[in-house]
């Protein structure tokens, strides 16, 4: 009797063996589909009949034959994918990142004991969460990371031993950059003033700077001068430096910016479009434009109120007495107003206060004088109020520096 045919039973599929007369076996050739990990006992059972050529059958497996027991591994690593934080910049220093990690269809499956995730190659705490596809890892550091570059690397296998990895750079910057801006003027009579000073920051440069929310150019010591108009009247400049990061640092300037150009012209013009019966809107928007230089009224008392006490406050912080007396048109107001008209007592009080001021300062040269009181006040008296609070702020520039004598101080020296 002899062997007629040989077949194979093979996760479910007959398979047709053939005689090999070199190896003296019978043979075919099987592509599983799939992973034996998930079968039971890690292995496929093929089943094996073979019939002789009277027809009569004999089969076995692989409860009795081990060599029957077949294992597949498969051979496509799995997918690990970065959650977060996306790479690039981070603006804190205990951050916690978070991969996750699937196998393929038919796969062996994440083995999550193989995980490796390092920051700059240091272990975390890690915790490990089941999802549909895989796992979900999240890794935190021990440490606070310090400013500056980070590498985030990861690894893991499947149950069959395939390998897949990432990694991810970051910079970690929780500080603003810095910003200094340098003395300037706070009582001037110009149309405008440059605001100059130094940003940088060391973790994410370069720095975006805006002052007076115009875009500023910054050199490559990070040194800035920019300038900016100036309203008549208080003024707010914001400087904001801004790094990589989207972190800022902001100084506000305050500046107060007073006429003393006042001129014949001025009130002559004024006057003509004042004495036209038919005025256009044209001379309507001229004269709104020029009367606070043709006419003398609350916008102009206000402004020089307003200077008049920020410039006696900061005398006071700097040791003199402060020489400012409120004058309040009405009780409990201290703004003038449209239908305010000065008394004779709130013209010399308010006309006092600039003068306290001046006499503060008797050396400075060519200071004007101020007028007693505001009865026949002309444009030149007015350009002269102002002119006292410009001048006299212009000391403080020189009263505020610090000076260092060269060589060693002696008793009696100063």
């Amino acid at each position: 009797m002899s062997i007629t045919t040989v077949k194979a039973t093979f996760d479910g599929q007959e398979y047709t063996l053939t005689f090999n007369e070199t190896t003296r076996k019978y043979e075919t050739v099987i592509v599983p589909s799939k992973t034996s990990h998930n079968e039971k006992g890690g292995y496929f059972n093929t089943e094996i009949t073979a019939t002789n050529d009277k027809g009569v059958s004999t089969t076995t497996d692989g409860t009795n034959i081990p060599g029957l027991r077949l294992t597949v591994q498969e051979e496509v690593p799995p997918t690990i994918q970065l959650l977060s934080p996306a790479e690039g910049i981070l603006t804190t220093n205990v951050p916690t990142f978070v991969v996750e990690a699937f196998d393929e269809e038919n796969g062996s499956g994440i083995d999550p004991s193989s995980l490796s995730m390092l920051i700059d190659g240091v272990e975390g705490d890690i915790s490990t969460q089941a999802t549909e596809n895989g796992y979900q890892f999240t890794y935190t550091p021990r440490n606070e990371l310090s400013e500056g570059n980070h590498s985030l690397t990861a690894s893991i296998q499947d149950n069959d031993g395939n390998q897949a990895s990432l990694s991810s750079v970051y910079i970690v910057d929780t500080v603003p950059p810095e910003l200094t801006v340098h003395e300037y003027r706070q009582i001037v009579d110009d149309e405008s003033i440059t605001v100059e000073g130094i940003t940088k920051d060391v973790t994410t440069s370069p720095v975006t700077l805006l002052v007076g929310g115009e875009e500023a150019a910054i050199d490559e010591h990070g040194q800035f001068s920019h300038t900016v108009p100036l309203r008549v009247g208080e003024n707010y400049i914001t400087v904001t430096a801004t790094d990589k990061a989207g972190l800022s640092s902001s100084f506000r300037l305050y500046v107060i910016r007073l006429i003393t150009d006042r001129s014949q012209a001025d009130i002559e013009e004024l006057l003509t479009i004042l004495s036209k019966e038919d005025q256009t809107e044209e001379e309507l928007i001229q004269l709104a434009q020029t009367s606070y230089k043709g006419a003398y009224n609350e916008t102009d008392m206000n402004r020089v109120t307003t200077a008049a006490e920020f410039l006696s406050d900061s005398l006071y912080t700097r040791g003199y007495v402060n020489p400012y007396v409120p004058v309040n048109p009405e009780p409990g107001r201290d703004y003038w107003v449209k239908e305010n008209k000065p008394t004779l007592e709130q013209s010399e009080g308010y006309v006092s206060n600039v003068k306290r001021i001046r006499e503060t300062f008797p050396f400075v040269p060519d200071l004007p004088e101020a007028p007693s009181d505001m009865q026949s006040f002309t444009f030149q008296e007015a350009n002269n109020l102002e002119k006292i609070l410009v001048q006299v702020e212009s000391m403080f520039q020189w009263m505020d520096k610090s000076y260092l004598m060269a060589g060693e101080a002696m008793c009696g020296e100063f």
